[in-house]
C-alpha cells in the first residue's frame, strides 16, 4: 500500500504533529506500507522518514537518511537550509 499526504502537517500544533505521526508510525511499522510526504518542510520528517528526496526543476537533487539531509553539503540542501536567496534555485 502506498499512502500519499501532501502538506500533512501545515499550521499544526507540536502536540497534534506528534500525534500525527505517532499514529501514522504504529499504522505503517507492521505491514507492508509505504508513506510519501510532499512538503515545503522536509525537517519535520527527518526523524520519521527512512529515506528523503529533494526534487528540482523536475529531478531528483539529493536522496539520503535524515542524517545525510541534515549534514549534507549537497548545495540545494545549503540553501534550503540557510533561506538563501542565492544558490542553484535562485529565482530568475
Amino acid at each position: 500500500d502506498l499512502l500519499v499526504i501532501e502538506f500533512a502537517l501545515i499550521d499544526q500544533s507540536p502536540l497534534d504533529i506528534r500525534s500525527f505521526m505517532d499514529v501514522l508510525r504504529c499504522r505503517t511499522s507492521s505491514s507492508e506500507k509505504s508513506v510519501v510526504f510532499m512538503t515545503y518542510e522536509p525537517q519535520k520528517f527527518v526523524d520519521f522518514a527512512d529515506t528523503l528526496y529533494m526534487l528540482h526543476g523536475g529531478r531528483s537533487v539529493f536522496s539520503g537518511t535524515g542524517e545525510e539531509f541534515l549534514r549534507s553539503d549537497n548545495p540545494f540542501l545549503v540553501q534550503y537550509r540557510e533561506a538563501s536567496l542565492t544558490g542553484p534555485m535562485a529565482i530568475r
